[in-house]
């Protein structure tokens, strides 16, 4: 199965991958994030940053919405995320992990805030 991260702007059949949008935001925000010493930290939450949309749930949720052009009820994908993250990370944690994973946990969950 293909899996989808969006559908491009005016647009009824052209979608970008999951895969490549994960990996293309992941090379841009470790750049950015290079800028104050965290190129690690934010590529790792990039790259996480949508993975919850590798489901059929939402890829149902996308076609649907895609063509209805229903954009006013949003599926939460972000806290799950966020707590993939978390329990991947706090699984095995070391001193000071505990708060980073959470700094990074709540950039994931709040991008989509607006």
């Amino acid at each position: 199965m293909i899996y989808k991260a969006r559908y491009k702007a005016n647009s009824d059949t052209e979608f970008q991958t999951l895969s490549t949008h994960l990996n293309e935001t992941g090379m841009y925000v470790e750049l950015f994030a290079k800028e104050i010493s965290l190129p690690k930290p934010g590529l790792l939450t990039a790259l996480v940053h949508d993975l919850s949309k590798n489901c059929r749930a939402w890829q149902e949720y996308l076609d649907e919405s895609h063509k209805t052009s229903r954009k006013d009820q949003k599926e939460d994908h972000a806290t799950v995320n966020g707590q993939c993250l978390y329990k991947n990370i706090v699984k095995n944690p070391k001193e000071g992990n505990k708060i980073i994973v959470q700094l990074l946990e709540v950039c994931l969950i709040n991008h989509y805030a607006g």
